[in-house]
């Protein structure tokens, strides 16, 4: 039996809380999730993620990755809500103070760590048997 694998490509600033592929049936039914990430911090047939660059951003204000509060060592704080903490006037952030779902942050990739060049982030889907499909980011 082959698999039939689905290579997404995220290039440059694309913050994406969830990558969805939906089964669409021809028939007026509901459609049905075959493979995601970040779905309530979980994933379905993911096969593999990788981040580019493989070398971590030096400032705290910069990141292309996959986080989450609580998790991942270092968050850059320009995604962060972070009002209820120590800084009160923070609400600017679009990941609200409290949600430690994982999520996909980008802030500021165009610097001397990835030397001016667009940053790539890769998701590799095993969607075997799916058809019909529709992606939602």
């Amino acid at each position: 039996m082959s698999r039939k694998l689905l290579t997404l490509l995220i290039l440059v600033s694309i913050l994406t809380p969830s990558i969805v592929f939906m089964d669409t049936p021809y028939a007026q039914a509901a459609p049905t999730a075959v493979a995601y990430d970040m779905v309530g911090s979980g994933s379905q047939n993911l096969v593999s993620y990788t981040d580019d660059p493989a070398i971590p951003f030096t400032s705290p204000a910069d990141g292309f990755n996959k986080f989450q509060r609580g998790v991942s060592p270092t968050i850059p704080f320009d995604v962060l809500d972070d009002s209820a903490g120590a800084f009160p006037s923070d609400t600017q952030g679009i990941i609200k103070n409290g949600n430690v779902n994982e999520f996909f942050g980008v802030t500021d990739t165009n610097n001397g760590d990835t030397g001016g060049r667009d940053v790539i982030a890769t998701w590799v889907f095993d969607i075997s048997g799916a058809s019909n499909l529709s992606l939602s980011i």
